[in-house]
């Protein structure tokens, strides 16, 4: 039985029993995953969105019990050398879906019950303060849930690189998250640490808008998500090349990052005229002259980390 013939059997009751062509598996599934687009609404037998997605992961797991480890996928993720043109720019999205493909089989646990939701969001919330406080012992519940319902959040990644979502995710919210992980244990690295949430974010669905558009997902499938947070992103792999911000994101490579930043900043210093056509004041003139890199590199990493407030700052000398 292969996986369309297995959904439309499981989740749709006055199919079972008969023998279905390939284009009537096709339309059954079709049909019940539209049928899913509110968390209100339900597909024939009453299952939810959660149900789908939970069958769905579960048919992964079973089809892919042989597939690599999370760690021996991130390990595999090459790190890029030079410029890519647009047909390595190509495969190298395809090498990520196909690892987000295989990371989508892995802990993925989906739910219509919202305080099962946010529980399991506070439960990782306490773990990440334990990690830098071990005394740490707060209940987070109402912390989760404000923060989840004033996010509007259909996803969110754990520590323990597992994935929950809640009814109304789509397609793309999956994939979003299963890049987190794909990219640093629980979605926290060194581009996390060095750049903060808003710019980890932004990545995190740069990437996923790619790896969507190589695997075809759209239109109700995907969902848009962080645009400013993406619109910057992809404004950096326009100045650095998308390989720089792929090592910076997936390799944990910030260093060479910052380090053309550096130079960007101090090429727009020599030429004593900024992107917005502002002259460098003495103090950066000095850095400059003195070549503080350490100094510079700290200036960027807090403007960068407040980016859409210090926009104005960073596009003049960063862009």
């Amino acid at each position: 039985m292969n996986k369309l013939t297995l959904i439309a059997a499981m989740l749709a009751p006055m199919v079972m029993g008969k023998t279905l062509t390939a284009s009537q598996e096709l339309r059954e599934y079709q049909s019940v995953r539209k049928r899913l687009r509110s968390p209100k609404e339900y597909a024939p037998g009453g299952k939810t969105f959660a149900g789908i997605e939970n069958l769905l992961s579960q048919y992964d797991r079973q089809q892919n019990n042989n597939a690599p480890s999370l760690p021996t996928l991130r390990d595999n993720l090459p790190t890029i050398t030079g410029r890519l043109d647009n047909a390595k720019q190509a495969q190298l999205i395809r090498g990520i879906a196909e690892k987000v493909q295989l990371t989508r089989a892995r802990a993925i646990h989906s739910t219509s019950d919202w305080t099962e939701f946010a529980s399991a969001y506070a439960r990782d919330l306490e773990e990440r303060a334990r990690m830098q406080d071990p005394r740490f012992n707060e209940d987070l519940y109402n912390h989760a849930e404000h923060e989840l319902r004033g996010n509007q959040c259909k996803g969110f990644s754990c520590l323990d690189d597992s994935v929950w979502m809640y009814d109304g995710a789509v397609h793309s919210d999956i994939l979003h998250e299963c890049i987190h992980i794909l990219s640093t244990p629980g979605g926290l690295g060194p581009f996390y640490n060095m750049f903060g949430n808003d710019l980890n974010e932004g990545a995190t669905q740069f990437f996923t808008e790619r790896v969507c558009e190589t695997l075809g997902v759209r239109g109700p499938d995907f969902a848009v998500r962080y645009p400013d947070e993406v619109d910057f992103v992809k404004s950096l792999c326009d100045t650095y090349g998308l390989g720089v911000i792929y090592n910076a994101y997936f390799k944990g490579a910030v260093e060479p990052l910052l380090d053309d930043m550096v130079k960007q900043w101090t090429t727009y210093v020599k030429q004593k005229l900024y992107a917005d056509r502002s002259k460098p004041g003495f103090r950066e003139r000095n850095m400059v002259k003195q070549n503080k890199k350490a100094e510079m590199k700290d200036e960027i990493r807090q403007n960068m980390r407040k980016f859409k407030m210090k926009l104005k700052w960073v596009k003049a000398r960063l862009l």
